[in-house]
């Protein structure tokens, strides 16, 4: 296991995939993760976790798990994730999905669900409003709402979810 001094700061794996001033620009939108930066994200969840994170997930991701799971999510959202994890009270280290989710910087159940009956929430709030229904949402009371966004909340998050892998197979389509 590296030593925290050999690791790199957390833009730095933003940095090592932005183009010199003299490179062609490549968007960092276009820039995948590789295994590379899996194993440096594997480093950074021990020192943050310790033995949490090495009892939980062991000391490599043997089967490539978190790079498909995180598969869309560039190096500078990897670096958003980590700094989430930071600050994060919870002394656990997250799951695949949690963490896509601090890298995706999609808010908690609570955060979300007031967000979407508040009329935002970017996409995930448009999927829980989607699954409430405009007369439901125009005639329900502020409770009711919370009642059934609530009920709805993870079948929206699947949408999203869903959503994301309907885009990165028509890219995939497109490029290949």
């Amino acid at each position: 296991m590296k030593q925290a001094s050999q690791c790199l700061p957390l833009n730095a794996l933003r940095k090592q995939t932005e183009p010199q001033k003299n490179e062609n620009k490549v968007s960092s939108s276009t820039v995948k993760l590789s295994e590379k930066h899996i194993r440096e994200l594997w480093v950074r969840m021990a020192e943050i976790y310790g033995h949490k994170w090495t009892s939980a997930f062991g000391t490599t991701d043997k089967h490539n798990t978190w790079l498909t799971g995180l598969s869309g999510v560039t190096p500078s959202l990897l670096a958003v994730g980590l700094r989430a994890c930071i600050s994060r009270t919870d002394s656990w280290p997250p799951s695949l999905p949690e963490f896509r989710a601090l890298c995706l910087n999609v808010p908690d159940d609570d955060t979300a669900i007031q967000q979407a009956i508040h009329g935002g929430g970017g996409s995930l709030g448009a999927a829980i409003r989607r699954r409430i229904g405009s007369w439901d949402i125009s005639h329900g009371t502020h409770d009711q709402l919370k009642v059934k966004a609530r009920s709805v909340f993870h079948q929206a998050m699947q949408d999203i979810q869903q959503d994301s892998i309907t885009m990165l197979t028509s890219e995939v389509k497109v490029v290949g």
